[in-house]
C-alpha cells in the first residue's frame, strides 16, 4: 500500500502527499468480515493484535532503489526504512529527507 500510494503522488506530481507524510504520518486502514460468534471471535482477536502492533512501527525514507527496504528494531520498536529512487526522493520536504520517522497509525473497520 505504501509503495503504491508513493508511485501514485509521484505520478500526479502531488507534494501535499509527502507533506501529509511529513506532518501526520500514513493512515492503514483494514477491513475485516469477521463477527464476533464462536470462533471467528479468536480471528478477529489476533487480527486486531497484529494491526495494533503496526502502531509501534516507523517508516523512514531513504535514496536507495525504490523498494528496497530494511528493518532495524526490536518487536515493539520497528523501523522500516524504505528507499523511494531519486526521482521520488527529489520531491520529498525537508524533514523526510532528514530521515524524519513517519509514523504509521492503523484502523480496522
Amino acid at each position: 500500500t505504501f509503495h503504491i500510494a508513493l508511485l501514485d503522488a509521484y505520478t500526479r506530481h502531488d507534494t501535499t502527499f509527502f507533506n501529509l507524510l511529513d506532518n501526520i504520518g500514513f493512515l492503514v486502514q483494514f477491513q475485516c468480515l469477521l463477527s464476533t460468534h464462536g470462533n471467528e471471535l479468536t480471528m478477529l482477536e489476533d487480527h486486531w493484535i497484529t494491526i495494533n502492533n503496526l502502531a509501534h512501527c516507523n517508516i523512514v525514507l531513504t535514496s536507495e532503489e525504490l523498494g528496497a527496504f530494511s528493518l532495524t528494531g526490536l518487536a515493539y520498536k520497528v523501523t522500516i526504512s524504505f528507499g523511494v529512487g531519486a526521482e521520488i526522493w527529489d520531491m520529498l520536504p525537508v524533514g523526510l529527507k532528514n530521515r524524519k520517522p513517519i509514523p504509521i497509525s492503523t484502523m480496522l473497520f
